[in-house]
């Protein structure tokens, strides 16, 4: 470990009341935080670990200000939109929201419950969802395609992947632009297989990526690099 910058990401504007002044919440391989957006509108942001690549992000009527948690899977943020969000940690999508008054510092997880204060002078606690934490040993790892492969439209080819950590049942997914949207290929296949046929499709894209993830935790998952096809 050098401390040389690996990569830096331009996530909204920077001044003095806006940008992203919160400590950012680490896990399943992303970076979770919110941002103020032009000094009046906030969003939550998810960035790749690897790559610092915008995995989702989803707007917010008024600035964020505090720090995300995250447990079981889901992403919690407090903002001065008078709410606790809850996110899904994969995809992004707001599973709830629980309105009180202004959360603008961040947001704490003990036990069974998330815990957030609010500027009307009040501590609220809330069940934390059902959603299993994945176990710690739980892991996807893609070894086919690589980075900078070249599919030639009409041709077949095999991706491959390892599971470990009780991954039993696998969905196989692409995005073509760069992993902002998703469709599936193939779901519920043996994770124990390791490995599937793919025949490579129009329209063409250099900015494709292959996720395998976990049928019944989409937050245990592993991508392919970006590759092309032609």
């Amino acid at each position: 470990m050098t401390g040389e910058l690996v990569w830096d990401t331009v996530v909204t504007d920077g001044n003095s009341v806006g940008g992203s002044i919160a400590s950012p919440a680490a896990a399943f391989g992303k970076i979770f935080f919110g941002a103020t957006v032009q000094r009046t509108t906030g969003k939550v942001v998810a960035l790749d670990q690897r790559d610092g690549r915008i995995v989702w992000e989803s707007a917010l009527s008024d600035p964020v200000l505090g720090a995300a948690a995250v447990a079981g899977g889901v992403v919690f943020l407090g903002g001065a939109d008078k709410a606790l969000h809850a996110y899904d940690a994969s995809t992004g999508s707001q599973l709830w929201n629980a309105s009180r008054n202004s959360m603008l510092g961040g947001v704490s997880i003990s036990g069974t419950s998330v815990f957030v204060g609010s500027l009307d002078h009040n501590v609220y606690a809330f069940a934390l969802p059902v959603t299993p934490i994945p176990p710690a040993s739980a892991a996807l790892t893609l070894s086919a395609p690589s980075a900078g492969e070249e599919w030639t439209r009409g041709q077949r080819y095999t991706v491959t992947w390892s599971a470990s950590g009780g991954v039993n049942r696998v969905n196989v997914s692409i995005s073509r632009d760069g992993g902002a949207t998703w469709s599936f290929l193939a779901q519920d296949l043996d994770a124990a297989a390791g490995a599937f046929q793919v025949k490579a499709k129009k329209p063409k894209s250099d900015t494709v990526i292959i996720r395998v993830a976990d049928s019944s935790n989409p937050a245990v998952y592993g991508e392919s690099g970006m590759f092309s096809i032609k």
